[in-house]
């Protein structure tokens, strides 16, 4: 009896250890077709910028590619530790409108769970080193380098070049370089992001005015016209004047300069706010070594309002400035 027992104790130990490394295998298995994971990458994403708009299109996209209920709404709560319980909550409310409530509860797989955790935080500026490791975690989970690849393509056709770029900079981290730029546009250079280390958006190229600026600029809109506006080291706007309209320039990153014609230049750091006066020939941008952001708005705007652009602030005083 003693030794039917031992055995019978053996069969049940082997068949545990058995049922947990196909648990453990499974887990580390990327369950998402090519098309369900690019939709569950913008449904991350989008939720973790707390885009409900924009999210409430990707939870049908991703319906249509055959995700499951159970599967986004595991993938939406789970996101409440790095996008925050209340987003979470809100696009648990999108699910809700778009498909009703269910009681489904399919299990993603840790492979599944690093695809949405990347992809979240590709949409939330200030946690590169979170984003780094999260993709690391991912690789060693089970995503190939494709389907890693995959990620900031993704990002970059559906959602936006900033977030493309954060995935890019976390997976040339890892070194999977090869064929990074078969994926991203040739407009997208990855060096660029790993040296603005600010909370503010850099947003999109400043290509409206490039004219008028000498170094590379970025825009970011905030809304009720309020603009974030990225200098790069060295990077200044010429001359100009404001006419019918006052500006406001608010410094929240790095180190600057504004200057009126005829007066020395003034420091722009963080909490730096310049009220700019109607008619004044002036300029402002970034210190040589530093990165500069600045908000920007105008009050007591007046009928026919309007910015003239002039010379370029010259180099040699430019390189005087300390």
């Amino acid at each position: 009896m003693k030794h039917t027992l031992l055995i019978l104790a053996a069969i049940v130990l082997f068949a545990s250890c058995n049922k947990s490394t196909k648990t453990k295998q499974d887990m580390d298995t990327l369950t998402f077709n090519e098309q369900q994971a690019a939709a569950m990458t913008v449904i991350a994403c989008y939720e973790a910028q707390g885009d409900l708009i924009s999210l409430e299109t990707a939870i049908h996209n991703g319906l249509e590619a055959d995700l499951t209920a159970g599967q986004i709404k595991e993938a939406l709560s789970q996101l409440s530790a790095c996008a925050g319980i209340p987003r979470s909550l809100n696009a648990l409310g999108v699910l809700q409108r778009v498909i009703g409530d269910t009681s489904a509860r399919d299990i993603l797989t840790y492979a599944d769970r690093e695809l949405v955790t990347v992809s979240a935080l590709a949409g939330l500026d200030g946690v590169e080193s979170q984003l780094a490791a999260h993709v690391c975690d991912a690789r060693n989970m089970g995503l190939t380098d494709a389907q890693l690849l995959a990620i900031p393509k993704v990002l970059q056709e559906r959602v936006g070049k900033m977030e493309a770029h954060r995935v890019a900079v976390a997976i040339q981290q890892l070194g999977i370089t090869d064929s990074l730029n078969d994926h991203l546009a040739s407009d997208i250079y990855v060096q660029d992001y790993v040296d603005l280390k600010s909370n503010w958006r850099r947003g999109e190229p400043n290509t409206a005015y490039a004219q008028y600026f000498i170094g590379r600029s970025y825009v970011s809109p905030y809304g009720g016209g309020m603009v974030n506006v990225s200098f790069e080291p060295g990077c200044r706007n010429n001359w100009h004047i404001h006419h019918k309209q006052v500006q406001v320039l608010v410094c929240v990153y790095g180190r600057g300069w504004y200057q009126e014609w005829g007066k020395p230049a003034v420091k722009l750091e963080p909490g730096v706010i310049i009220e700019i006066p109607e008619g004044v020939k002036h300029w402002h941008g970034a210190a040589k070594d530093s990165w500069m952001q600045h908000l920007t708005y105008h009050k007591d705007v007046q009928e026919g309002a309007s910015n003239e652009w002039l010379e370029p602030v010259d180099d040699e005083v430019y390189g005087k400035l300390k």
